[in-house]
């Protein structure tokens, strides 16, 4: 295997080694004031961002893929040349194009590894951005609601300001006193919460995410 060859082969494996690096770092948080009522829709656009981000990282990983294996190819047909026998000019001819065959795709492919790693810090912005959203509390007024409507469905830390009061799921599946007011109402309680559960509650009450 010649020194050009084996570079680009450790160069493909470094940078293949790096593609499942890079998305854990969270580079920035964007900042964004969260309405109750539009908080939903919010998540469910970042969400679909973040599913088109990693459809373009998969595209352009595999446009870099195809490139790494066209190089290898050019890096052998021009060993071929260099091995073959006959018109010296004809060869040293033939090992230029392919040499500038090399210089091209190499150029691709560093523009398409700088696209991968503009996507992934994009992507790992808009990670951070989605578990802020879903993270922060959320409080509903005394009323009835429906998961997946009025509030997302996941695992909950419920508490009231309330000093005592009713909290009802699905007519009684839940069915607790919750409250400050101490030995008679719970202060907190933790409950998983399901898409189309129904939720009556008598005051207000904070929902936070665990």
């Amino acid at each position: 295997m010649s020194k050009g060859k084996m570079l680009i082969s450790i160069i493909s494996v470094l940078l293949l080694l790096g593609l499942s690096g890079f998305i854990g770092y969270s580079l920035g948080q964007k900042q964004a004031t969260i309405v109750l009522n539009d908080k939903k829709a919010h998540i469910d656009d970042l969400t679909e961002h973040e599913k088109m981000l990693n459809e373009k990282i998969d595209t352009a990983t595999s446009a870099h893929n195809e490139l790494v294996d066209e190089v290898n190819a050019a890096y052998d047909e021009m060993s071929e040349y260099e091995e073959a026998t006959g018109d010296l000019d004809e060869v040293v001819a033939k090992k230029t194009k392919q040499e500038n065959k090399i210089t091209k795709l190499k150029d691709r492919n560093d523009e398409l590894q700088a696209e991968i790693d503009s996507k992934k810090k994009e992507l790992a912005s808009l990670t951070g951005t989605i578990k802020q959203v879903q993270a922060k509390p959320i409080t509903l007024p005394g009323g009835n609601f429906t998961v997946g409507e009025d509030l997302p469905e996941g695992r909950y830390k419920i508490s009231t300001t309330a000093s005592s009061m009713n909290y009802f799921v699905n007519d009684g599946e839940v069915n607790i006193i919750l409250g400050t007011e101490s030995g008679f109402a719970e202060p907190t309680y933790t409950l998983d919460l399901y898409k189309g559960d129904k939720i009556e509650q008598g005051s207000s009450v904070t929902y936070t995410k665990i």
